[in-house]
C-alpha cells in the first residue's frame, strides 16, 4: 500500500485515526504491536526515510529506512470482484465472486 492509497483509505499523518485498513474483523490493530511499512519514500536528506503505519494510534508517520518493520501484502481487484463472505480470519476468510455483468 502506498501513502497516498493508505490516506485515501481515511489515514491520517501524525494524526490518530481509526480507520479500517489497519483494523481486523474485531476492530483491534491488525498488525498487533508492529508497525508496518508503506510503500512511499518520505525524504532523503541525511537519512533516507519512508512512510509506516504505527500499530497504536493507527496513523502515518515515517522511519529510517535502516530499521526493520512489517510488510503487509495489497491486492488490488478489478472493480467487478465483489465481496462475498468470511470475516477474514484464518477459520472463515473472505471470499470474492466476480459480478454478473462481468468486467
Amino acid at each position: 500500500m502506498t501513502a497516498d492509497e493508505a490516506i485515501f483509505a481515511g489515514g491520517l499523518v501524525y494524526r490518530e485515526a481509526s480507520t479500517w485498513y489497519s483494523k481486523n474483523s474485531d476492530n483491534r490493530s491488525s498488525t498487533g504491536s508492529n508497525y508496518w511499512w508503506l510503500m512511499s519514500p518520505r525524504g532523503l536528506n541525511s537519512v533516507t526515510k519512508v512512510f509506516i503505519v504505527t500499530h497504536s494510534s493507527n496513523y502515518l508517520d515515517s522511519a529510517q529506512a535502516s530499521f526493520s518493520y512489517n510488510v503487509r501484502p495489497v491486492l488490488s481487484l478489478k472493480s467487478c470482484v465483489k465481496y462475498a463472505s468470511g470475516d477474514g480470519s484464518a477459520s472463515n476468510p473472505y471470499t470474492i465472486q466476480e459480478t454478473t455483468s462481468g468486467c
